[in-house]
Order: structure tokens, then sequence, then C-alpha cells
């Protein structure tokens, strides 16, 4: 939802004064919660449902929330948001929200949610990401997941690509799929498409890129998200499927 990106560039052994969590209190899920009201309403401006200060919604109390924390300064700096099908099964999946994912779930695979992904602006160097995905993909390989699902965002605003550009570098470089049937439960129509400021360059969003380096890929056509005012797409990573160069970094093998 945000620009997070992920780089190589030292081992996560050695990424101090950050250290990763999972929520285990009431108040540390509040702290996720104030960061991505901090990113989403007071930087993106999306218009959130929860109390002042706090972006929450009915998936929260039951997720499990994994963040990184700024031992420098205390404050938490990054975080995702995991939906197991335990949860799915009192409050549903979040992705099933934005689109019908019936074949999905009628599939063999194990599946586990993530999304609410934000980091703060003056971390958005990748460090942060890449905590935050070596936790994800070992709870995925510890509990036996077998697909990563989501929505991954795309602005549809005057000064990023058309969101349409975007789908076609998506499909020119392999990365969309057949492997389900996926359908937005608001298709995104070209009409919906504010005018592109000119000398805007047709670029995937860094967090599509990060997805297309682990090894995700995308189903279907693009869903209207109404709290963001933006596109989504239909995400998965199969645990199968995952990089090579990735499942190294993240000692996976």
């Amino acid at each position: 939802m945000v620009p997070l990106q992920m780089r190589q560039e030292a081992p996560l052994e050695a990424l101090e004064p950050f250290s990763i969590h999972w929520a285990q209190t009431a108040s540390e899920i509040e702290e996720v919660q104030r960061l991505r009201f901090r990113v989403f309403s007071e930087e993106l401006g999306v218009t959130l449902h929860g109390q002042d200060g706090i972006d929450s919604d009915q998936y929260d109390a039951l997720s499990k929330h994994v963040y990184v924390r700024n031992t420098q300064t205390g404050k938490v700096i990054g975080t995702y948001r995991l939906i197991t099908p335990d949860v799915a099964a009192s409050v549903g999946w979040y992705t099933a929200s934005e689109f019908d994912i019936s074949d999905v779930l009628a599939s063999e695979h194990k599946v586990l949610e993530v999304g609410r992904a934000c980091v703060d602006k003056d971390f958005r160097h990748g460090v942060v990401v890449l905590m935050l995905w070596k936790t994800i993909l070992h709870y995925a390989k510890q509990n036996n997941y077998t697909c990563i699902i989501g929505c991954t965002s795309v602005p549809a605003n005057p000064n990023a690509p058309a969101v349409f550009d975007v789908k076609e570098l998506l499909v020119q470089s392999g990365a969309f799929s057949d492997d389900f049937s996926v359908t937005p439960r608001i298709p995104f129509t070209p009409d919906m498409q504010v005018p592109v400021n000119a000398g805007v360059k047709i670029t995937l969003p860094a967090l599509l890129k990060g997805y297309l380096r682990l090894g995700g890929k995308f189903c279907g056509e693009p869903t209207y998200d109404a709290d963001f005012h933006c596109a989504d797409f239909f995400t998965y990573l199969p645990m199968n499927g995952l990089s090579k160069k990735y499942a190294r970094h993240f000692e996976l093998e």
C-alpha cells in the first residue's frame, strides 16, 4: 500500500538498531495501528474508520501482527498483518472482500494471507521490509503454509503510471498466471483512471517489484479499493515458487 523496496545490502543478522517481533499485547497492536494511521491517513490522505490516530478494522483483534522496532527510538517502523485460516473462519479473509477467491480456497493449498503492509517513510530503504519478509516466510514454512495471498495496491493518481499500463508490464514480465480464477468485487475500469501527468514513466511500483523478485504471481483483473482510492491486484506467492536467491538469503533452504 506504500512504497516498499527490497534490496540486499547487508546480512539480516547485522541490521541493528532494528528488532523484529510478533505483537503479543493490546498495546503492541495499538502501536502497529498508530503507525498504519500515520502512513495511510496522514501521509497518503486515506479516510480511515478507526478511532483518532488509529487504523483498525474487524480483522485486527484476531490476526497476527509482525512488526519492526527501531531500538534507538523505541518506535514501531514497519508492519504486516497475517490472517490464518482459523482467523478467517471467524472474520473472513480481507482479500475476499475485494475478490472472489473461492477457486483459491478450494485448491489443495494451505493459505496464509498478508496485508496492511506499511513502513515509516524514513526507513523505506529495503532493510525493514526484508526483515518482515524473512520472518513471514519462516512462519509460513514452519506452519506448512503452501501459498501466501494478498492484495497489492497500484496508485490511480496523476503522478503514477496508469493502472492498465502497470498491468501490461506485469503481463510482459510473465508474472500473470491462470493458476486460479479470481474475479474483482468492484472491477477497476479504464474510466476510473485519472489523467496521468506528462512525463510520468511507466514503471512497476516498488512493492510489485519486490513481490516479483520473491517469486510472486498475479491473477485476474484489478479491483477498485474504495478506501484507498486505488487499484488492487490479487497477488500470491506459492512457497515452492520462492526465488532461490531469496530462499538462500532468508535461510529457508
